[in-house]
């Protein structure tokens, strides 16, 4: 089993007991170099969601001479807010650097030449954003999921002045993963609702 696919069981089994919706992404982009403000494009089962999203923390617009290309790896605030649009109806996720997300990803090197594209798998954990991040927490949370296979993509062009590389574009694209994966997880989602509805009917009163 894929650590990717454990952390988000363990994620649902855990994390979306408090009042919160979460919702699993399968597909989109999230931009946070290139053309324009950094955007992202989300979408899973009956959604969809777009806006604007920064990674407020590791995301370095440079590489020095040297320096390891590890995109927004660590831990990273977020800021901005996405329109998510759900069965027909529109209602806004803000991000407001309350809450924050961890990026796991290789390290990779670049010498040698003048401009370089690279790729490489990555993680990204829940994005928890709500519907009002300036009543943080006294608001209502949804919580991207990202169950599918993440490709973090930079393109890089060498400053003829320090020698190291610019970041041009930097993007985090989110693929659906293969049908094996997803028979899995619906048994995990489906174990978990069973595990949910046992433990709130041993509950007193309830």
């Amino acid at each position: 089993m894929k650590r990717s696919t454990l952390a988000v069981l363990a994620f649902l089994a855990f994390g979306t007991c408090a009042e919160a919706d979460s919702l699993l992404v399968t597909s989109g982009v999230i931009q946070v170099y290139g053309p324009g403000a950094p955007t992202a494009s989300l979408s899973g089962a009956g959604f969809t969601a777009s806006g604007v999203m920064f990674f407020t923390g590791a995301c370095p617009n440079a590489i020095l001479p040297g320096q390891q290309i590890s995109g927004c790896a660590g831990f990273d605030f977020i800021s901005g807010a996405l329109t998510v649009v759900m069965n027909g109806v529109t209602r806004p996720v803000e991000f407001g650097n309350n809450v924050g997300t961890t990026i796991t990803q290789a390290p990779m090197f670049l010498s040698g030449v003048t401009q370089a594209t690279l790729s490489e798998p990555a993680t990204i954990g829940p994005l928890v954003g709500c519907d009002n991040a300036a009543a943080f927490p006294a608001c209502t949370e949804t919580s991207f999921v990202i169950t599918g296979d993440v490709l973090f993509t930079i393109s890089l062009l060498q400053n003829p002045f320090t020698g190291g590389y610019d970041v041009t574009s930097e993007t985090y694209t989110i693929t659906t993963p293969e049908p094996g994966t997803l028979l899995l997880l619906g048994a995990g989602f489906a174990a978990v609702g069973l595990w949910k509805r046992r433990f709130l009917r041993a509950l007193p009163n309830h």
